[in-house]
């Protein structure tokens, strides 16, 4: 599906595997998850951010926020391939934002399924994000 916001994101929805074990721990290690309270669902969502030329974009600022705990905020940072990853989500509406700097780019709301690996890859402008 195409979504276009003045940029286009794909958002790619993969269903899990029986019996697959989800970790714990973050696509890039050296920028962990920020976890506002502790997690204990068995979701994942998981992608990348590419340009129009698929050329992976680092440093993007993720924020996920779930419908259900409106409190909560958990946040990520692309790794040197473009790739982000949260784990331990419980099942659930939640909104995703991709940012860079103070800019919101692009911002969509994912349903997460219980159990389940679901994947939301990024398109974006990169002239969009160059400083003015």
């Amino acid at each position: 599906m195409w979504l276009q916001i003045g940029l286009w994101a794909i958002l790619w929805v993969l269903g899990g595997f029986p019996g697959t074990v989800l970790s714990a721990e973050a696509v890039d290690e050296a920028a962990p998850l920020a976890h506002t309270t502790p997690r204990a669902g068995s979701a994942r969502l998981e992608g990348a951010v590419y340009d129009t030329e698929s050329r992976p974009i680092a440093g993007m600022r993720l924020v996920l926020k779930p419908r259900a705990e409106p409190n909560v905020t958990l946040e990520t940072v692309t790794d040197a391939q473009g790739r982000y990853g949260f784990d331990r989500l419980a099942g659930g509406y939640y909104d995703v934002q991709l940012r860079w700097g103070d800019q919101t780019v692009v911002q969509v709301t994912v349903w997460l399924a219980h159990g389940r690996a679901h994947r939301v890859d990024f398109y974006i402008d990169g002239q969009r994000l160059k400083p003015k």
